[in-house]
């Protein structure tokens, strides 16, 4: 499904609970290009990689991908949740390829900087094609919907509605993957 349509999904259940008048859900996602992703109604936030660029394959029969992860930064909780896959071991050893799901305490410092590092991530107007960077995309979550941003890098594929920037997401990942490591 596409970020469009789980946001019409969430505008409908909005409407069925409150009624036809009710519900109205404007302005809880931002859309406007240099608009923060960050608005009030925001619970929770998911930055997810689908593998991509020069990463190249893990070896034939390895139990995950570690192009393939995603991080979960919940805004009511100082927690933050991993999924992806560890490399424990010889990087040309399959066995070496372990799925790991974390789901950790974060201190307060961490919890402001994850949360800084979310509201500096900007909707963007840019259409390019890039070619050597991870197909990434941001998931927000309000109390009823959720919006998924694609990365502008590869904004030229129409597969999102709305786009954030390229700087923006490599800087939250880089805050995620320092907290996380």
């Amino acid at each position: 499904m596409t970020a469009m349509g789980h946001l019409r999904i969430g505008v409908l259940a909005a409407l069925a609970a409150g009624g036809c008048g009710g519900g109205n859900l404007t302005g809880e996602f931002a859309t406007a290009p240099g608009s923060s992703v960050l608005t009030p109604a925001i619970r929770k936030v998911t930055l997810t990689s689908n593998g991509g660029g020069f990463h190249g394959s893990p070896p034939a029969g390895a139990a995950c991908d570690p192009s393939h992860w995603s991080y979960t930064l919940p805004l009511d909780t100082k927690r933050l949740a991993f999924t992806g896959c560890r490399i424990v071991g010889d990087q040309s050893l399959p066995e070496s390829y372990v799925p790991a799901m974390d789901d950790f305490s974060i201190t307060d410092a961490q919890f402001e900087t994850a949360t800084a590092a979310v509201r500096a991530v900007t909707v963007s107007a840019n259409r390019q094609c890039g070619a050597d960077a991870d197909f990434r995309e941001l998931r927000v979550e309000s109390a009823g919907a959720a919006l998924t941003y694609g990365d502008d890098f590869y904004s030229c594929v129409a597969n999102y509605d709305h786009f954030v920037t390229f700087d923006g997401l490599s800087n939250l990942a880089s805050v995620f993957f320092g907290i996380g490591q």
